[in-house]
């Protein structure tokens, strides 16, 4: 390619892109980011947002380091010190923050919020343009670079093209990257409630024959609320009015919180794991949904993906010519080996439980819930599992790493 009109084209303006895109904020690569959509909104005085995202502590680091942080904590956002876990069968697990010496496992927050904070940190970096309203049409991939071609006729030229652009990534499909996919056969409905009997900064989730159940604490004592379920139970969920939602939640939840009110709409959508097989390919690359879809049931998704963008900064921070070949493939292989095998690790662990917790066989599942429960006996595993679900242990991008 003769020019190129940026070193780097984000194609993808949500959570991950755009942290990715604030990690190369100072640096001499040029970078666009491109979205379909239109620019993120949050309004703290409105409802809240039926996506919202569980942040762990690693994800929290990386975001303090860029600045992000600060102006997203003094919104509306809900630190949980405790993860309360039982099933149908009588296991259950309890994880506190306070065993592992931290105030807390992480916070509850707006997706909007997030997105919005980013993209405003965004447009005061010199080397950093940002275009809504975008959507890729087709691309032409050389050794060299990448040309990309708008809906609009408009033509790009780059050094490397990120996929950001989630599950259904164009990116993904155009670069000829092949991946494997797993159908849940479960529906998972998203909506906001209110109980009667609120419980300050611990999140709850119940492994239900049909699928997991989660609560996530918000700020003013309400939860989102995540259910998956298997196709028969969201067919019946499908006919019931709202008052009849929320009595059924109340009665799966063994009426812990008292009466359950629906005080939002629902929002339901379909269940896939998804692994892409190779995250990058000559001049294309692959972050967050684009390259990983885990299961909600463990609040991850958000956290890896993030952690994808904070691997891929490093990395490419020090490609200092994208011409040079050797320099080039020898990061993004780096980079790809680095963050694969976690997070297949990750999918493969949560689609485990899954598996085990749905199995039609009450024996496996008594077995699940005696597992659950003796581990809640033996403090050293289940703060080692606590460590690395907040992030705090692992091979982490230096960014995301709390100092000592």
């Amino acid at each position: 390619m003769k020019h190129l009109d940026y070193e780097i084209v984000i194609v993808g303006g949500g959570l991950v892109g755009l942290a990715f895109a604030c990690s190369l904020r100072g640096l001499d690569h040029r970078v666009l980011v491109i979205d379909a959509g239109q620019p993120p909104v949050y309004d703290e005085h409105g409802a809240y947002d039926l996506r919202v995202n569980s942040i762990n502590i690693a994800s929290q680091t990386f975001l303090d380091a860029m600045g992000i942080w600060k102006q997203v904590a003094k919104k509306r956002i809900e630190a949980f010190h405790t993860i309360k876990v039982w099933d149908s069968v009588g296991g259950h697990i309890e994880f506190s923050a306070q065993d592992i010496d931290e105030p807390y496992l992480g916070h509850i927050v707006e997706s909007s919020l997030l997105t919005s904070s980013l993209a405003q940190a965004l447009q005061a970096a010199d080397n950093i343009d940002i275009r809504y309203g975008i959507q890729i049409e087709a691309m032409n991939v050389a050794t060299d670079g990448v040309e990309l071609k708008m809906h609009d006729g408009l033509k790009l030229q780059a050094a490397l093209a990120i996929g950001a652009d989630g599950a259904n990534s164009a990116v993904r499909q155009m670069s000829g990257i092949f991946c494997s996919k797993r159908v849940y056969s479960q529906t998972a409905y998203v909506a906001q409630i209110e109980v009667e009997h609120p419980r300050i900064g611990i999140s709850y989730q119940k492994f239900l024959d049909s699928g997991p159940l989660a609560l996530l604490p918000l700020s003013d004592q309400s939860y989102s609320i995540v259910w998956s379920c298997d196709a028969s139970l969201a067919d019946e969920l499908n006919q019931v009015d709202d008052d009849e939602f929320s009595q059924r939640l109340a009665q799966v939840l063994d009426y812990r919180f008292g009466e359950v009110k629906l005080v939002s709409q629902r929002v339901s959508f379909d269940l896939n794991k998804l692994l892409a097989d190779q995250y990058y390919r000559g001049r294309c690359v692959l972050i967050g949904d684009a390259a990983h879809v885990v299961h909600p049931l463990a609040g991850m998704g958000a956290n890896l993906g993030l952690m994808d963008a904070a691997a891929l900064g490093e990395v490419v921070s020090k490609i200092s010519d994208f011409t040079q070949q050797a320099q080039y493939h020898s990061q993004l292989r780096l980079y790809e080996r680095w963050r694969k095998s976690e997070n297949v690790f990750a999918a493969n662990l949560i689609d485990g439980f899954d598996r085990g917790f749905r199995n039609p066989a009450p024996t496996m599942r008594s077995m699940l819930g005696l597992g659950m429960s003796v581990t809640n006996r033996f403090g050293v595993v289940k703060n080692e599992m606590m460590r690395f679900a907040c992030g705090l242990t692992g091979d982490l991008p230096r960014i995301a790493m709390r100092a000592n």
